[in-house]
C-alpha cells in the first residue's frame, strides 16, 4: 500500500496525463484560460472516490474501526444499529462472534434478503447473520438469538478517509481516466 499527498497525486496526474514533462518545440494555448491544477485536483478528488467506491479491496488500505463502532439496540426487531466513525468511506466485510463466516451486506432494500428481516419468522440468525447498509455510517445488522443478546463484533473492516492522504495499491494507477482532448 502506498500513501500520496495531493500534491504528488497532482504530479502523477500531470505524467500521466501528458501535461508533463513540459515540451518546449510546441506551443498549446487556450483563450479561456483555465486552470489546470484546479481542474485536475477536481478529477483526482472524483477518481479517488470512484475508487474507494469500486475497487477490489485488495486494492485499498483497510482498517478494522470494530472499536470504534457504537451499537445500539432495536426493541423487538433481534437487530442492532451500527454507527460508525465520520471518517469511514465503504464498509468491507463484518464478522460476529461465534460465526466465522462475513456478515451477508446488502445495500438494496428492495433485494429478497432484505425483505426476509422484515418478518420475525424469517429474519437473520447469529448462524446467518445479515446487515443493511443505510449508508456509509450507518448499518443495521440482523442476527437474531433466541435469547435477545446483542452480537459482538469480532471485526468490521473499512476503508477510512485521511485528509490529504490518499492511500491504494499501485495496481490503481490502471484505473486513471485519459486525458479528453
Amino acid at each position: 500500500m502506498n500513501n500520496y499527498t495531493l500534491k504528488q497525486l497532482l504530479e502523477e496526474f500531470r505524467r500521466r496525463r501528458f501535461l508533463e514533462p513540459l515540451r518546449d518545440d510546441c506551443v498549446v494555448e487556450r483563450m479561456d484560460g483555465p486552470d489546470i491544477d484546479t481542474q485536475l485536483k477536481e478529477d483526482i478528488l472524483q477518481w479517488y472516490a470512484r475508487l474507494i467506491d469500486t475497487a477490489p479491496p485488495d486494492w485499498l488500505h483497510t482498517e478494522d474501526v470494530s472499536a470504534d463502532t457504537i451499537m445500539e439496540i432495536i426493541p423487538g426487531t433481534g437487530a442492532v444499529t451500527l454507527s460508525l466513525p465520520e471518517d469511514v468511506r465503504r464498509v468491507i466485510s463484518i464478522t460476529i462472534e461465534g460465526n466465522p463466516l462475513p456478515v451477508a451486506l446488502i445495500t438494496d432494500p428492495e433485494s429478497p434478503l432484505m425483505k426476509l428481516q422484515t418478518n420475525p419468522f424469517t429474519r437473520a440468525g447469529r448462524m446467518n447473520p445479515v446487515a443493511f447498509l443505510n449508508s456509509p455510517r450507518f448499518i443495521t445488522l440482523f442476527a437474531h438469538d433466541r435469547s435477545g443478546t446483542p452480537p459482538v463484533l469480532t471485526s468490521l473492516t473499512a476503508v477510512r478517509l485521511e485528509p490529504d492522504i490518499f492511500k491504494f495499491d499501485n495496481r490503481a494507477w490502471e484505473t486513471v481516466p485519459q486525458i479528453k482532448i
